[in-house]
């Protein structure tokens, strides 16, 4: 029977011997076993190169994330910075007035 099998029907996607066919699966275009193999083959590659190419998308696209992290991590540390130089000013403020006022009421 394998020897009989060297045709695949597209529609249907079975394989079957040559007589089969033109008979049974008339209305199904058919390949030869090489033929499909091949549009398989054809379709793979298709796939894979879709697939290289998105990785190489993501790839791009994870170190330009990663940039950015990178930027906002330094701009976290600067506004941290900014913010206790600014309460360090106002606790100054403070107990300088507070300074003041006490020895306004000596």
């Amino acid at each position: 029977e394998r020897r009989l099998s060297r045709c695949t029907a597209k529609g249907c996607s079975e394989c079957c011997c040559t007589l089969c066919a033109v008979t049974t699966h008339k209305q199904h275009t058919t390949l030869t076993l090489e033929q499909a193999s091949q549009e398989v083959r054809e379709r793979l590659r298709g796939i894979d190169k879709t697939c290289t190419t998105s990785q190489s998308e993501l790839e791009i696209k994870l170190n330009q994330v990663s940039a950015q992290k990178g930027m906002l991590e330094g701009s976290t540390s600067d506004a941290k910075r900014v913010i206790t130089d600014s309460v360090e000013q106002c606790i100054s403020a403070i107990k300088n007035r507070e300074k003041n006022l006490i020895s306004a009421l000596d």
